[in-house]
């Protein structure tokens, strides 16, 4: 159990709490400007609510907002101290292959709406070669858009890309033949104007980002880190306020900041974007930090950043602090480092882009927790490599591995493992072939048989809460999704980052994500639990470093 806290305490390093609004109101107006990366609707209402109802002026801040103009670049805007505060629709900023010295604030769409709008008989990206394709500078450079052209290798050489008109015309008129859309905004208009339309969306190929990231610069944030902290959460009430008062919002947006747009309009588009939030999953403003290492590597794969570019801490509060990071053991800590030489551990072979073992070697995004594990212990974390999830469970239960990487806490389970904090949750979805419809609610499929990987905590809470279900165990996601392609299996549930990264590497075009679980799953580190006294010894010291942001996520400092 000392094992537990130990590794609790170097998870607990990676994220600092918000300080508390209780003397806001006594806080002097401070004037500061948000730069918006388009125009006025309703996608933005949450910042227009923090104006409107107060929120901003109770934090002590006299806020204006700058609507989007053609040709702006809200990055350089804000990098130039030109605003305090931009809108990005990614949690990574990048330019002619670097990182962009930005510090992410709060992420408000979990999953961005960003779409082509292509002509009727254009159906999948393939058949984007040769065409025109309207988009802004940006989308080009690093969106899901960009990927998923890239992954399809369609550019300025085989295609025509133009720049963004902000309207439908060209499009309308034929001389565009795909632009790119949020699935709240044109999409409206084209079925109010009866245009026929396919929509190519990136995350249906496995590409996904968030949108609306709320960011700063590095030299804002560390002179005026109070102003900033009030901002985001004067910023998150605004939204709270937005998503739970829809119609006030769209009647205010309509008659003082976008009355070119419909009434309707604008009701369609909150609907849209509620969605984006995906509020069951995520609170309002959080960042989804694995979201953003996903893109990271994504986008060192396709080539469109520099091998050498390595992100230090850019989340807010792990930036302020990055200098300031320090782990210290007690005497009895060290006492029994030193008399457990290493520490070993096992993880699941097969399971990108949380981890896989690939050549002997742990790789992925839980890889990356590890390796930063290791630089704050001063004995070796050593790999126990398994064929199988299977495997890596009955290895912990014989107590050939002190840790498994990532394991959901389960009843079962913890008749041989303690878990530290959790630090990594994610949502639960549904795959299936692509000819199938969209699954509101999963218990009415729960009779077809539906895949899951044999020991994932997901099929014990599943089987628990619906007694019925046509569960059946495979031996891997592979072997799940190739069941499904092959019509054995109606469905395989896993994370939705898993499932879209084998979906994008190798089952394009056939498989689908179709539905989303209510549950999600919150992984920790799991560790054997028969040495005495080690839980409560490692519980003590990550609560003394690891901590959660005003909104309950966690915030690594690395990726």
């Amino acid at each position: 159990m000392k094992l537990t806290k130990i590794l609790c305490l170097v998870l607990l390093l990676f994220g600092v709490a918000f300080p508390s609004f209780a003397q806001e109101q006594a806080l002097p107006l401070e004037k500061v400007s948000l730069q918006l990366d388009w125009k006025f609707q309703f996608e933005f209402a949450g910042f227009i609510a923090a104006v409107e109802k107060g929120f901003y002026r109770a934090a002590g801040l006299d806020v204006t907002l700058h609507e989007y103009k053609a040709g702006l670049d809200t990055v350089e805007k804000v990098l130039n101290q030109q605003a305090n505060y931009g809108i990005h629709n990614a949690s990574l900023v990048i330019a002619d292959g670097k990182i962009q010295p930005i510090v992410l604030l709060a992420t408000y769409f979990q999953r961005s709406p960003l779409v082509f709008v292509t002509s009727p008989q254009i159906h999948n990206p393939r058949e984007l070669t040769g065409k025109t394709i309207m988009g802004t500078k940006d989308e080009f450079k690093y969106s899901t858009l960009a990927l998923m052209l890239d992954h399809f290798n369609i550019n300025a050489t085989n295609s025509d890309i133009v720049e963004h008109s902000f309207n439908i015309d060209g499009f309308v008129e034929g001389k565009v033949d795909a632009l790119s859309a949020f699935l709240s905004n044109q999409i409206f208009d084209l079925e109010q104007k009866g245009i026929k339309y396919s929509i190519i969306d990136p995350f249906d190929y496995g590409f996904y980002m968030s949108a609306v990231n709320l960011f700063t610069s590095q030299k804002e944030a560390l002179q005026h880190p109070e102003r900033t902290r009030r901002f985001i959460e004067a910023s998150n009430k605004g939204w709270e306020y937005a998503l739970t008062h829809t119609d006030e919002m769209v009647a205010l947006i309509q008659r003082k900041y976008a009355p070119q747009r419909s009434l309707e309009a604008l009701k369609y588009e909150a609907g849209v974007v509620e969605r984006m939030f995906l509020r069951d999953f995520y609170p309002i403003g959080a960042v989804n930090i694995e979201l953003t290492i996903r893109t990271y590597k994504q986008l060192l794969e396709r080539g469109m950043l520099d091998q050498d570019q390595k992100p230090g801490p850019y989340l807010f509060e792990d930036f302020l602090k990055a200098h300031h990071l320090g782990l210290e053991f007690t005497r009895e800590e060290q006492k029994y480092l030193q008399e457990k030489k290493e520490i070993t551990y096992c993880v699941d072979p097969e399971w990108m882009p949380f981890e896989s073992v690939e050549k002997g070697k742990h790789i992925g995004i839980a890889a990356d927790y590890f390796s930063f594990f290791q630089t704050k212990l001063p004995i070796p974390l050593s790999l126990i490599p398994t064929s199988s999830w299977e495997q890596s469970l009955q290895f912990a239960r014989e107590r050939k591995c002190d840790v498994v990487s990532l394991a959901a806490r389960t009843p079962e389970r913890l008749h041989y493992m303690d878990f530290t904090s959790s630090y990594v949750t994610w949502p639960v979805v549904l795959a299936t072939r692509t000819e199938e419809f969209f699954i509101d609610d999963i218990e009415n499929i729960l009779h077809k048989k539906i895949g899951i990987v044999k020991d994932y905590a997901i099929a014990e809470k599943l089987r628990t809460l619906y007694p019925d279900a046509n569960i059946v165990d495979v031996k891997s996601i592979t072997d799940g999704l190739e069941r499904v392609e092959s019509g054995e299996l109606y469905g395989y549930i896993d994370s939705l980052m898993v499932i879209a990264d084998s979906v994008q590497k190798y089952f394009t075009g056939e498989i689908k994500v179709s539905g989303r679980l209510k549950e999600d799953v919150k992984l920790a580190v799991g560790t054997r639990n028969d040495e005495p006294l080690s839980t409560v010894f490692l519980i003590n010291w990550s609560f003394r470093f690891h901590r959660r942001n005003s909104r309950g996520f966690i915030t690594p400092g690395f990726l």
